[in-house]
């Protein structure tokens, strides 16, 4: 009875290693098949996002080449800045200044999130700062645009 005991225990043991063995091996084969999908997705969305990027990069680009002049560029930095002032506005709540399109400000306010158009504004106010100061039209364009590229295609 006793020389049972350790050969039986040991079959125990046996058994649950292979049912352990076999449970990360199907866990292994799950998670190869996801990754596997999920590769396949990720590379095409990373593909179209590039894609995107790329397009609006080169809008942001010729759109400040051709104001960049420094005080077409400050007009432009200043109705980027008001237009963000009416998201910050309309999200919380109040009517934006520019009411023929508090429409479209309402909309776009309810599916950015209030960190990024604190940072607009932020960028907005520096960009702005910094063309009061003589900065460089086209280069603080191209900072605010690029900048805020989120916004542009929401």
């Amino acid at each position: 009875m006793f020389r049972d005991a350790p050969a039986a225990d040991s079959r125990r043991q046996l058994l649950k290693g292979e049912a352990r063995a076999a449970q990360d091996d199907a866990l292994r084969l799950e998670l190869q098949q996801r990754r596997v999908g999920l590769g396949d997705i990720d590379a095409e969305g990373c593909r179209q996002r590039r894609g995107r990027r790329r397009a609006d990069e080169r809008e942001a680009l010729d759109l400040a080449e051709a104001y960049g002049d420094r005080d077409a560029a400050l007009e432009v930095a200043e109705a980027v800045h008001a237009w963000t002032r009416d998201l910050l506005v309309s999200r919380s709540g109040g009517s934006p200044q520019l009411r023929e399109l508090a429409g479209r400000v309402r909309e776009v306010s309810e599916r950015v999130p209030p960190h990024r158009l604190l940072g607009q504004a932020a960028l907005c106010a520096e960009v702005i700062e910094a063309l009061h100061q003589n900065g460089n039209g086209r280069l603080q364009l191209e900072r605010l645009l690029l900048g805020t590229r989120e916004l542009r295609h929401v």
